[in-house]
């Protein structure tokens, strides 16, 4: 009875262990972990990013998956590993044969601890090729593991989220010519200030001829008056009083 009894005992430590030992894992399992694409838009012959980002407190210590896209309408660029503490190897992935697999971006990353925060594990861009309205990008998982405390692991495959993206095509932006209409100023040059002529009326002064100064005595006197008649009458005289002297003289000589 008391060997059962101990037996019993000893049974439910070793369940209490167990338990006790699987916790971390199980808490890890349980922890919502959401694999996502980031949507992004432009236009044809644009090239665009697209991010592989994986959720908080993940505990996630490696994965792998894969990014599908149509490569009629999209050109796969180039692609990079993200800034979240571990390893990545992203690139076209390749097939058993080791050629490129057309349409799949092949995503790989391991952890030397866990991821506690969110983080962007890889970045892919593209070239869009079409113009159509939205090209899908989808997410397939093939291995996603999470690590406990003292080094268990726990498959996550069956539990994680995967959010799938779409590259938007935008409309282009060319905007509408718009003419518009030609003003023409109002011509605001001022006439020439034509000064009328100042003509100033001829004033013709009337001329006064002055009477020409005679040498004989009778322009000394004014004539008409009693006084110049006189003078005339006595000059006259005179002058024939010396013209007999003369001519009495002349004879008296002869």
């Amino acid at each position: 009875m008391k060997l059962k009894l101990v037996k019993k005992l000893a049974a439910f430590l070793c369940a209490i262990l167990a338990l006790t030992m699987l916790l971390p894992a199980a808490l890890a399992a349980d922890a919502p972990v959401t694999v996502s694409l980031s949507p992004v838009s432009g236009q044809k012959g644009e090239t665009v990013t697209v991010d592989v980002k994986i959720s908080d407190k993940s505990n996630v210590g490696n994965a792998s998956m894969t990014v599908n896209y149509d490569p009629v309408k999209l050109e796969f660029v180039s692609a990079k590993g993200g800034d979240f503490g571990g390893m990545a190897a992203v690139g076209l992935a390749k097939g058993a044969d080791g050629k490129e697999i057309p349409g799949q971006v092949s995503v790989a990353f391991i952890m030397s601890d866990t991821l506690q925060k969110e983080a962007v594990l890889a970045q892919i861009t593209f070239k869009i090729l079409d113009d159509s309205g939205s090209i899908p990008l989808t997410l397939t998982m093939k291995e996603i593991v999470a690590y406990a405390a003292d080094g268990t692991e726990t498959d996550l495959m069956d539990t994680v989220k995967t959010e799938n993206a779409s590259v938007s095509i935008k409309a282009p932006t060319t905007a509408p010519a718009t003419t518009k209409p030609t003003t023409t100023a109002p011509d605001t040059t001022k006439p020439a200030a034509t000064k009328p002529e100042g003509t100033k009326p001829m004033t013709t002064q009337p001329v006064t001829e002055k009477p020409a100064e005679s040498t004989t005595a009778e322009t000394a006197v004014n004539p008409g008056t009693g006084e110049g008649a006189a003078f005339a009458a006595c000059s006259a005289l005179a002058a024939a009083a010396g013209a007999a002297l003369v001519l009495t003289r002349r004879k008296k000589s002869a």
